[in-house]
């Protein structure tokens, strides 16, 4: 008789490693979490640059909403309940809704992809940066 593993324990044999590489991949992200912080962590950058102001929102490591001049026109005019959509420059079509004080962003396509900020954190603020520096 062969000594061939018989289905039975191939079986269990690759249900260990699946089990393995599941286990490997939660502790490798868990590991990436501790080291580069949360993946759903928001940062807002606001950018001033000639042809107006940029504001991106970063949602960590999964995506960024890229807000120009003329998106935030269309956004900025919202009264509560109302809501808008537009495109960025990553053909990302963007539903916002206003509630009175939060900005709800949200995937067209997807769905997915959702983010809640205050209006007041987009609201461009350069009083803190000092003219003599």
């Amino acid at each position: 008789m062969l000594n061939a593993p018989s289905y039975t324990t191939y079986s269990f044999r690759a249900y260990i490693n699946i089990k393995l590489i599941k286990m490997t991949r939660a502790i490798f992200l868990q590991d990436l979490k501790r080291k580069m912080g949360d993946f759903d962590q928001i940062e807002i950058r606001k950018e001033k640059y000639h042809w107006g102001n940029l504001r991106v929102i970063s949602i960590g490591m999964s995506f960024s909403i890229i807000i120009h001049p003329e998106h935030w026109q269309k956004i900025d005019k919202l009264k509560k309940g109302e809501s808008t959509f537009f495109k960025d420059e990553q053909s990302v079509r963007w539903n916002v809704k206003f509630d009175g004080q939060n900005l709800f962003f949200q995937d067209r396509d997807c769905y997915s992809d959702k983010a809640e900020v205050r209006k007041s954190e987009l609201l461009m603020n350069w009083s803190h940066l000092s003219s003599n520096s």
